[in-house]
């Protein structure tokens, strides 16, 4: 189950040759479409908290992680069709293998949680986003953050898995926070 979560089983990210060895006999739609794994890229696992900073704390113990942002921040974004202005405490790490992205909870918005920690998002990058966003659309995922024809966004599966899909300009901006996340790891440690 876990793979197939991770893999995105159910939700047509499967290569037909992976899935038939899982059980899952259905064909990979976007594969069909040209957005199979090798088209896509996992940018990050995205995670919400309750609390930034004693989630930063916990995550950096487990993980060793070195965290770059994290303060409030004003965001103009549409959630569910609807625009919007809020607050967001937004950072990111990386370990050089896996890259992060933690986001404090904020009532009535896509970042919500019940748990002090939880997986919440995963961050791929296509380089034709555009493409992709209204392919997943078609395929009956429900755009939860960003306007329709938007080159990104937040599109929720039938079966709840959250994806995130971002093209150029973004997976350039959030690299340059795992970037910085590295080298502060590399000063930390006298490397």
């Amino acid at each position: 189950m876990a793979s197939e979560v991770a893999n995105g089983g159910g939700s047509g990210f499967l290569s037909a040759g992976v899935a038939g060895t899982m059980g899952y006999s259905g064909a990979c739609v976007l594969c069909e479409r040209g957005f199979g794994v090798k088209a896509l890229e996992l940018i990050h696992t995205g995670l919400v908290c309750r609390e930034m900073t004693t989630a930063r704390v916990q995550l950096t113990r487990l993980l060793g992680l070195h965290w770059v942002g994290g303060d409030e921040e004003e965001w103009s974004l549409t959630l569910n069709g609807v625009p919007r202005r809020l607050p967001l405490r937004i950072a990111h790490a990386s370990n050089g293998a896996a890259n992060f992205e933690l986001i404090e909870a904020v009532a009535g918005t896509p970042w919500v949680t019940d748990q002090e920690l939880a997986q919440h998002h995963l961050c791929f990058y296509a380089e034709d986003s555009v493409a992709l966003c209204q392919e997943l659309e078609g395929q009956g995922y429900r755009r939860v953050m960003g306007e329709a024809g938007d080159p990104q966004g937040y599109f929720q599966a039938p079966d709840g898995l959250l994806l995130e899909i971002i093209g150029d300009g973004l997976r350039d901006y959030l690299t340059t926070f795992y970037q910085r996340s590295l080298a502060n790891a590399m000063t930390s440690s006298g490397g």
